[in-house]
């Protein structure tokens, strides 16, 4: 969270823009660093962006070169240490490289906007919900018990995003079609439902609903997440999961973007705040009557 110490996916990002900085700074090309150090260039920008964690040997031999001051190296070769280290959510072996990037980066962010269209968003599914969810949602075939158990389970325990004095602000806009399309039975939507409503009454979170009669809107276009990172030396990053993968932008421009609709989303489309709490609980209303004893 973000008064807490940064996760390491979040050290290691720090980490690799700063040595994007230093080598800027000496005024040296990927090219020409790869040669003095003999490896590949390519090795040289998977370490500037991240995708390849840096070690502290690549860390003492970029410091060399790039001549930075004790103090310094020291500080990075720290970050460096604290990049290395196992987080929870590192240790669970079905998570893909993105979704372990992704919760890395929710652990630290400041704020997390998103906008669905489709489905209730993870961070605030109950167990039941989630579990019907992703029975349903590969067409060459279900999720075994054991895999959508530890789906689950890792979705539960992300959910300590919710509470805390430290919890980031958590802005969620939801279409009506996620509270009116049936995922498991009408008493699992009603509990998700009444989940949705007694979170949306934490001081941190807060949850809008856009409905039908509000036509075609941008969000319609897919689902998306901001994350606002506390750490200012991350820039900030819109998550998009779609059915050809997970995608990460973190381009000023395109952060900026998102920001804008979803800002439009909220402001100009979504129902208010009051308003949108009496839409929960009337459709928690709705599928309650639906439950059959």
């Amino acid at each position: 969270m973000p008064g807490q110490q940064a996760s390491p996916t979040v050290r290691m990002l720090e980490l690799a823009t700063r040595l994007r900085a230093l080598r800027m700074r000496a005024g040296l090309g990927i090219d020409a660093v790869a040669g003095e150090l003999m490896c590949s260039a390519s090795k040289v920008s998977r370490l500037e962006t991240g995708n390849r964690p840096a070690s502290p040997r690549d860390v003492r031999d970029l410091c060399r070169l790039y001549d930075v001051p004790d103090t310094e190296f020291h500080e990075l070769m720290e970050l460096a240490r604290q990049a290395k280290e196992t987080a929870w959510w590192q240790q669970e072996s079905g998570l893909t490289k993105e979704s372990s990037t992704y919760i890395g980066l929710e652990r630290n962010a400041r704020a997390i906007l998103s906008s669905h269209n489709l489905a209730v968003t993870g961070l605030l599914q109950t167990p039941d919900y989630a579990r019907a969810l992703l029975s349903k949602v590969r067409v060459d075939g279900t999720f075994g018990s054991d895999e959508i158990e530890r789906r689950v389970r890792v979705r539960q325990l992300r959910q300590d995003l919710l509470d805390g004095s430290e919890a980031p602000h958590i802005h969620v806009v939801l279409d009506e079609s996620v509270l009116v399309r049936p995922v498991g039975s009408a008493s699992v939507m009603a509990r998700q439902v009444e989940f949705l409503a007694l979170a949306a009454k934490k001081p941190n979170v807060r949850i809008q609903v856009i409905p039908f009669s509000a036509g075609a809107h941008p969000g319609l276009d897919g689902r998306f997440v901001v994350l606002e990172l506390a750490s200012t030396a991350v820039p900030d990053v819109v998550y998009i999961e779609g059915l050809l993968g997970e995608l990460f932008l973190d381009r000023p421009a395109d952060v900026a973007r998102y920001k804008d609709i979803f800002d439009y989303l909220s402001t100009r489309v979504a129902l208010d705040d009051d308003a949108s709490q009496a839409f929960l609980l009337e459709s928690r209303t709705f599928w309650a009557s639906r439950i059959v004893e």
